[in-house]
């Protein structure tokens, strides 16, 4: 079996043991590995009604195909897991190297079950699996900590969790080396496990079936993602920072709480201000000629000299517009401090905008008026940061999110508490693009913008306000989401492989897709079973958080968006009505074959062999 190792990790933390597990062909076909594998894998040996936080609940490590091989883009892992701010299946992916070093160690994946009686690490060398206690590095923030597992052993990947971790708040992250696995809260759970971190350190490398025709494909990839504007030039230049001012001149940036969706110092937070006032130079994952990551520096100032490898887009939405904050040199820091806690930088920022909104509306306590909690305040942002990775103070109540916070204050807030099944929502408007409303709406995670995407819309290449063929283009896109984080794909390259499955060759182009995978594992793969694994992966992911607790939860937005128009700016009257978003529900559940409810189908199950879940 070309393009995978053929074994998967399992470690049982309560015992110290590890040992193997092979999935055969026939497994790795229906689900290709990535988030398939893993949702696969959580279905036939979790508990849907087990809590996040209990020791049989499980942490997946997997790659996909294509990782540890040259194609581009594809070097990404997906940490999976039940979520504490979801209480569904989820999963969140990072870059970097770990999933190629984990591959080149001779692992498609890693389970992780159980709980440690004391903090430990992993160490992963080969097939040589040790557990090392971890009390000297209990506390120590992201960075130290990943210093410390690869002193002595440079070319070591690992993953670590922070002090956010260590204390279980609900939207912790997972960092490996300067990349994060940041949504869902599953460094919390790694945390519940007393697992600090994982090194990973391999030299086997990936077979594929004709090494000759992969490198002509890989060269023909990296032409054509040169000559595409933009992964060939907006991405190397701006990066995701560059989206921002669009998004404003068009009046659809998340501002002050979702309270407004056009931000009047926008152009302080540009990608072009970013790049000429702080940018040191830009970065890329294994074997990706895009190179969209951007290393920035503050220079001058009080917080003269700090360095992070960000802020994205949805850092700068989350902690600069959503705060009314429009100092690059605080988001910096802010985007900085979150890394070393270990926190996700969208839930963290979507939470203090929320808990500013009621600190200005005269809902939070008195006892933390001094907390600074307003609009536009620089130095709250940087204090809340620290209180809520170490749940202190005020801290301890942010460190809820917003759903469980807005049910803590009361007031009626969680009408404005911008969440989706608890997973606060990500910078792109559902009032602005109809395709993120349906798809925030219907997502298995929640307030994520990598299962639908806003691309299309983006683009021009859907009417905005037309919803009569929102229901298709958003499951297309989820299908497509569904298999590229199977194989796995950076979520960028739809701009060049398609922004669903069929993209390209309904619009004269190659089917880059199943040429990829195909050319990795030696199989056959044509566009139709492709798209039958991605609906299979995305209905299995309904399957099992239906079963969650997702069926007593209606597939909707928060108030603001059905009940508010956009109150200012270049979109100011635009909305999404409940009677809206509940046609194109309809729409959704008959294109995908789910009934009236949101639930799949007998026949829907039976078709994608999913009977016996």
């Amino acid at each position: 079996m070309f393009g995978y190792q053929k074994r998967i990790l399992s470690i049982d933390l309560t015992e110290r043991k590890a040992d193997y597990v092979e999935y055969g062909e026939d497994i790795m076909r229906k689900y290709l590995g990535g988030t398939g594998l893993a949702a696969y894998i959580f279905a036939d040996m979790v508990d849907p009604k087990l809590d996040p936080f209990d020791e049989n609940n499980i942490i997946i490590v997997a790659t996909g195909p294509l990782c540890g091989t040259p194609v581009p883009a594809a070097s990404k892992m997906v940490i999976a897991g039940k979520s504490p701010a979801t209480h569904g299946f989820f999963y969140s992916v990072s870059g970097g190297r770990f999933g190629v070093e984990l591959k080149q160690a001779g692992f498609d994946a890693i389970i992780l079950r159980g709980k440690s009686d004391q903090p430990v690490w992993i160490d992963i060398d080969n097939s040589d699996v040790k557990f090392i206690p971890a009390y000297d590095l209990w506390g120590l923030n992201t960075f130290d900590t990943q210093r410390e597992l690869i002193r002595g052993k440079r070319k070591a990947e690992t993953m670590v969790i922070g002090p956010a971790g260590e204390n279980k708040v609900k939207f912790a992250g997972i960092m490996t080396g300067s990349r994060c696995a940041a949504r869902g809260g599953l460094g919390a759970v790694i945390g519940s496990k007393n697992l600090k971190g994982i090194r990973v350190y391999g030299t086997n490398k990936v077979k594929v079936p004709d090494t000759a025709q992969l490198s002509k494909w890989v060269s023909h990839v990296n032409k054509c993602i040169k000559d595409n504007i933009v992964l060939g030039t907006s991405m190397p230049t701006y990066g995701t920072p560059g989206t921002l001012m669009n998004l404003n001149k068009l009046g659809i940036l998340g501002t002050r709480n979702w309270q407004s969706e056009w931000f009047e110092l926008g152009e302080q937070l540009s990608g072009q201000k970013l790049r000429e006032e702080y940018n040191l130079h830009h970065t890329a994952c294994f074997a990706c000629p895009i190179s969209c990551s951007h290393v920035n520096q503050v220079r001058g100032g009080s917080l003269n000299g700090i360095k992070s490898e960000g802020p994205d887009y949805e850092t700068l939405y989350a902690l600069g517009s959503m705060c009314g904050i429009s100092d690059l040199s605080t988001i910096i820091a802010a985007d900085k401090l979150c890394d070393e806690y270990g926190l996700d930088t969208i839930s963290t920022g979507v939470t203090i905008a929320f808990a500013m909104e009621c600190a200005e509306k005269g809902y939070m306590e008195t006892g933390y008026a001094d907390s600074g909690l307003r609009f536009g305040n620089n130095e709250a942002l940087l204090k809340l940061i620290p209180l809520i990775a170490l749940k202190e103070g005020i801290g301890a109540e942010l460190s809820m999110g917003t759903r469980e916070l807005a049910k803590h204050i009361g007031h009626n807030s969680e009408t404005f508490a911008a969440n989706v099944r608890g997973l606060e929502i990500a910078g792109h408007s559902p009032r602005g693009c109809y395709m993120m409303g349906l798809g925030y709406s219907t997502s298995p995670r929640g307030g994520s913008h990598l299962d639908s995407r806003p691309t299309i819309e983006y683009k021009g290449l859907t009417a905005i306000d037309d919803i009569t063929d929102k229901a298709e283009l958003v499951a297309e896109t989820q299908i497509m989401t569904a298999v590229g984080d199977s194989m796995i794909l950076c979520r960028f390259t739809e701009h060049l492989f398609g922004h669903t499955l069929k993209w390209n060759l309904q619009n004269g182009g190659e089917d880059m897709y199943a040429t990829s995978i195909n050319l990795v594992t030696g199989w056959d793969i044509d566009i139709e079973e492709l798209e039958m694994i991605g609906r299979r992966i995305w209905c299995l992911e309904r399957m099992y958080n239906l079963a969650s607790g997702f069926k007593n939860e209606k597939d909707t937005l928060p108030s603001r968006f059905l009940d508010e128009r956009i109150s200012t700016g270049p979109s100011t009257g635009r909305g999404i009505t409940k009677e809206i978003l509940d046609q194109m529900l309809a729409n959704y559940y008959k294109y995908v074959g789910w009934d009236n409810n949101g639930v799949p189908t007998v026949d829907t199950l039976k078709k994608l062999d999913l009977d016996r879940f």
